[in-house]
């Protein structure tokens, strides 16, 4: 009998290079529209610290659509915001959505939920000019900052409304943001 040793290690190699077996399902991805017309972006200037200006300007970008969130906190304010009406299910366990900009510069996501509950986190976009994935895991989802609605610190679905903020302190007191569609995985 031939030296089964060889046949072996070589079945091994590839099952080791082949990575782990995972019994979960892949994820669903599903494009949740926030940009399909001028209509579906609202602009907030943060009108509690007034002296903040800008403007949403959606166009379309191919054959999808992107908002673009010009601010000027040179006059003062601390934050310009886009925000979209959504309606994110349960199940849904991560949020992902594509910014662009000029320069790096620290961003704040906010989720509104069914309660009117508010949860704001702080996202870095590092990839000054290029397109960023921004990723916000839901599973076991705790912002560091909530308030409104249920007031308990836990996402309550369908989420709402979802907002992309600018804001001071930033190297950059005026500049734009682009903002692609947003995607959900199951």
């Amino acid at each position: 009998m031939k030296n089964p040793a060889p046949l072996f290690f070589a079945a091994l190699v590839a099952c080791l290079l082949a990575g782990p077996v995972s019994a979960q399902p892949a994820a669903t991805a599903t494009e949740i529209k926030l940009t399909e017309d001028d209509r579906s972006w609202r602009l907030s200037r943060g009108d509690e610290f007034p002296g903040a200006k800008g403007r949403v300007e959606p166009r379309p970008d191919g054959e999808k659509w992107v908002a673009t969130l010009h601010y000027d906190l040179t006059e003062g304010g601390r934050y310009v915001a886009a925000f979209a009406h959504v309606r994110v299910e349960d199940g849904v366990r991560e949020l992902r959505v594509k910014v662009r900009s000029e320069a790096q510069r620290q961003l704040t996501l906010r989720l509104v939920d069914a309660t009117g509950q508010a949860h704001q986190i702080a996202v870095a976009y590092s990839d000054a000019g290029k397109w960023q994935e921004l990723r916000v895991n839901l599973a076991g989802f705790q912002a560091p900052l909530h308030w409104g609605g249920a007031k308990d610190g836990r996402l309550h679905f369908p989420l709402r409304t979802f907002w992309i903020c600018a804001g001071h302190p930033t190297r950059d007191p005026n500049g734009a943001i682009e903002i692609g569609d947003l995607i959900g995985l199951y």
